[in-house]
């Protein structure tokens, strides 16, 4: 139930929830023959990393098959190197499969225990209230309990690619690096309207627009240094209508639970900045 709550209020602020996944390193020949795109500063928004407040400016940038803020790595590779090796010619691919065994000694479920007596009486209850003489219950008829079939074999496949050759852009692989480039603009995107950013390691990371990012200002700082903990976050934070934040990135801002004074110094500059441009609004 928590979490539908949850998810009802993600969709309804407009919050977008990251995938989870390892930031693992870029392999050396994707950066090789994949080069880096680079995107301008961006003096807009805001980026945590594993917990961590990234002052802006930030630069974005696809660095191989991953992409990178400020030269920190903040995805894993968005499509593995072997895709990329797959569109070369004279690429050699290799698919074969492997038997597991089943774990042995698995539990069989138990037995659910049963109520052995019926009521005639349960589909009229006035009937109870006024009868005189109440009929005896009746045995149930017991059930057979159902026992999970022990589990066969799994099969795991595996594809291997083999290149040897000189690697060579080519339409089917830059449109691969299209796709990784389409995210990283997005991302450019959102921060130069004043969005948000969380990345984590491991843990599905978080990211709204520039509204929820302003809401999320005006109470973060102050939760971060009331909390003594990351659960202690978490349930304020939840409290004043942040629930995408989760437990995870709750824990990593603790982390790094003296940032709360370079939010509150940005929350400064930009209330300075909006009361600076009113007085020129409509002249």
């Amino acid at each position: 139930m928590r979490k539908l709550l949850v998810l009802l209020a993600v969709a309804i602020l407009g919050v977008s929830i990251l995938e989870a996944a390892p930031r693992r390193k870029v392999p050396a020949a994707a950066v090789k023959n994949l080069k880096i795109t680079r995107g301008k500063p961006i003096r807009t928004g805001m980026v945590f990393i594993d917990g961590e407040f990234i002052s802006a400016p930030y630069t974005i940038e696809r660095y191989g098959t991953a992409l990178r803020i400020n030269g920190r790595q903040v995805t894993g590779p968005l499509i593995p190197w072997e895709e990329f090796l797959k569109t070369q010619a004279g690429a050699k691919v290799t698919t074969s499969t492997t038997e597991v065994p089943a774990e042995a000694g698995a539990p069989e479920p138990e037995e659910p225990e049963e109520d052995l007596f019926e009521d005639e009486d349960d589909d009229d209850p006035l009937a109870a209230l006024f009868d005189d003489e109440p009929k005896p219950k009746k045995a149930k008829a017991k059930k057979a309990a159902k026992k999970k079939k022990p589990a066969g074999p799994r099969q795991i496949t595996t594809t291997k690619v083999e290149f040897d050759g000189e690697f060579e852009m080519n339409p089917a692989c830059q449109k691969l690096v299209d796709r990784i480039n389409s995210r990283r603009t997005l991302i450019d995107q959102n921060l130069r309207n004043g969005g948000f950013y969380f990345f984590g390691s491991g843990y599905s990371g978080a990211n709204g627009d520039s509204a929820l990012a302003a809401k999320m200002l005006q109470v973060l700082p102050e939760a971060m240094r009331s909390a003594n903990s990351g659960d202690q976050l978490h349930a304020a934070l939840r409290s004043k209508g942040l629930p995408f934040l989760s437990a995870p990135i709750c824990n990593d801002l603790m982390a790094h639970r003296n940032d709360y004074l370079k939010l509150i110094e940005l929350r400064k500059k930009l209330e300075a900045d909006a009361q600076y441009n009113s007085l020129f609004k409509g002249r």
